[in-house]
């Protein structure tokens, strides 16, 4: 027998005072990139790096917390969130240069950080324009498209840990392998330094142009899609996958009678094109989680993560 879930009284009545806002019972919907989800039960928006640290040195260890930026790779089912959610803003989005180093705040817009260095006349960016997203997710699933990935720009990045200790980490040390990251269990990413390189502003918005050329041959860039919800299979052999592309479930479905797309509806999307492909269409980056009707506990989507998860290889 499931038990019920306790108030919300309780649970606030339970966490750190902060200098930030603490909410209760806020609709995500309008908060994730496809407009989708239930409820965080809490949802967190620190005022700063020390703010957030503070909060989760004393938050009870029993109380799951879960950082949310935009949420383009994730599905949030329609029972919502338990526990605390972390939005990050303000000062968490601000972009700001050290010589040919970018420090971006982890709730910066991958595409901001993009333009940010294409302004400052810095290059080997310009891959962050075709991925939906913030910085901070980009660095825990070490996102990439056309050929790069964070991995090859990211110099540090500063982390806080479930414990609420500030440390900065060596990229060389986050473990970043293909659309993964080694990041210490319940630490949120706050502030990363990328590496640029020199060059004409004019010549970095071209590149960015020609990026966003190819993504407009091959996906509907003016539609909230669900870009690649497959990683690269183990066997790419493009003549082994012949075939695969002409139904690839590439977006959600449309609006119905006005109302917006359910979640179940986008779950099944994957799952039938496995069906039809087999081991072909590669791994799916689908994990499902509680029933869409009940409240989905934050640590079942921390790690394990909950709905839809997908690789940004072909980002929208």
């Amino acid at each position: 027998m499931m038990a019920a879930r306790k108030p919300l009284p309780d649970l606030a009545d339970r966490l750190p005072q902060v200098r930030g806002r603490l909410r209760g019972e806020v609709a995500l919907a309008p908060l994730t990139w496809f407009r989708v989800g239930g409820p965080a039960e809490i949802l967190f928006r620190p005022a700063d790096i020390e703010d957030l640290a503070a909060f989760l040195a004393t938050c009870p260890a029993d109380i799951p917390v879960m950082p949310l930026g935009v949420a383009s790779n994730l599905l949030i089912r329609d029972g919502g969130l338990k526990g605390v959610i972390v939005r990050l803003g303000g000062e968490f989005a601000r972009v700001r240069f050290d010589g040919d180093t970018v420090i971006a705040g982890a709730g910066a817009l991958d595409l901001t950080v993009a333009e940010e260095a294409c302004a400052a006349g810095l290059a080997g960016l310009e891959f962050l324009s075709g991925i939906p997203g913030t910085i901070g997710g980009a660095v825990k699933m070490n996102a990439g498209a056309y050929g790069r990935e964070i991995v090859d720009i990211i110099e540090s990045a500063v982390l806080v840990t479930r414990a609420g200790k500030v440390v900065t980490v060596p990229g060389d040390k986050l473990g970043l392998s293909y659309r993964h990251s080694e990041l210490p269990e319940g630490a949120i990413v706050v502030e990363v330094t990328l590496r640029g390189r020199p060059d004409e502003p004019e010549q970095v918005a071209q590149r960015m142009q020609d990026i966003q050329a190819r993504r407009a041959e091959t996906q509907p860039i003016r539609a909230r899609t669900g870009g690649s919800t497959f990683a690269k299979p183990v066997d790419a052999n493009p003549a082994g996958r012949q075939g695969l592309g002409a139904d690839r479930p590439r977006r959600l479905p449309g609006p119905d009678h006005g109302r917006r797309p359910g979640v179940r509806a986008a779950l099944q999307l994957p799952d039938q094109y496995r069906r039809r492909h087999g081991e072909r269409a590669g791994k799916p980056w689908v994990r499902k989680c509680a029933a869409a009707s009940k409240r989905t506990p934050v640590s079942s989507c921390a790690g394990k993560s909950c709905a839809l998860e997908r690789s940004h290889e072909r980002p929208l």
